[in-house]
């Protein structure tokens, strides 16, 4: 089974060509004064670490936790590099949080559990000042 290293959602994300993994500002919390609340443009970046040269399959879930609200699932194919790590950036734009509270990202193989994150949307009055 894979081993999950660290996951989070961030502003910005890149590989570099020597394969350096680059992570620009990592968040936990998004503020709305609206009724639903709108990420513009973001990353949810996850790194492994498993046997060199493997393949793994695995799914990435964002739900709220209740599970009543699912805006993203998909399925990753992935091959470890020789030193055995790997990572999965998902770009997302303009995504909808239809409800309030904490949502999940949820990384799993074969079902189980590998790796997972949570971001807080929480509603405002007023955003904070910078």
């Amino acid at each position: 089974m894979i081993k999950g290293r660290f996951a989070l959602f961030c502003d910005y994300a890149l590989t570099s060509s020597e394969g350096k993994l680059s992570i620009i500002g990592e968040f936990d919390h998004l503020h709305s004064t609206n009724n639903k609340a709108i990420l513009g443009k973001a990353f949810l970046v996850a790194s492994f670490f498993g046997i060199p040269n493997s393949k793994y399959d695995l799914q990435v879930r964002l739900s709220n936790e209740k599970g009543d609200d699912e805006l993203f699932k998909q399925n990753f194919n992935l091959i470890t590099s020789p030193e055995g790590k790997v990572n999965i950036m998902i770009e997302f734009q303009g995504l909808t949080f239809n409800k309030f509270g904490v949502y999940k990202a949820i990384i799993t193989e074969a079902g189980k559990s590998v790796l997972e994150t949570n971001l807080s949307v929480v509603k405002v009055n007023a955003l904070p000042q910078a």
